[in-house]
């Protein structure tokens, strides 16, 4: 099965991708910057990487379709914080 997730850079995304792997997934994650350490460690697992945001639909697209259409799509990405205008919260 093709996995394709959002907010893999968290610590929950990670272990997320770590266990889908080790169960012979395979992983296609939403990082919006590719160059940063987080995301080289997933690239070491085995994730394939799509650059981009929530805000960018043909990011968006690409995670669900690059190399071959996902079989399913997992949101974990988060506005993470106690503050904030709500907008920024329901927008993520």
């Amino acid at each position: 099965m093709l996995i394709a997730t959002t907010g893999i850079t968290s610590g929950v995304g990670r272990r997320f991708a770590e266990v889908a792997i080790a169960r012979g997934h395979r992983v296609r994650g939403l990082v919006r910057d590719d160059s940063r350490a987080d995301a080289q460690a997933l690239r070491e697992l085995g994730v394939q990487l799509v650059s981009g945001d929530l805000a960018d639909t043909r990011a968006l697209a690409s995670l669900a379709a690059a190399g071959g259409a996902a079989d399913c799509l997992v949101h974990m990405a988060a506005h993470v914080g106690d503050w904030g205008p709500r907008e920024q919260f329901e927008r993520v």
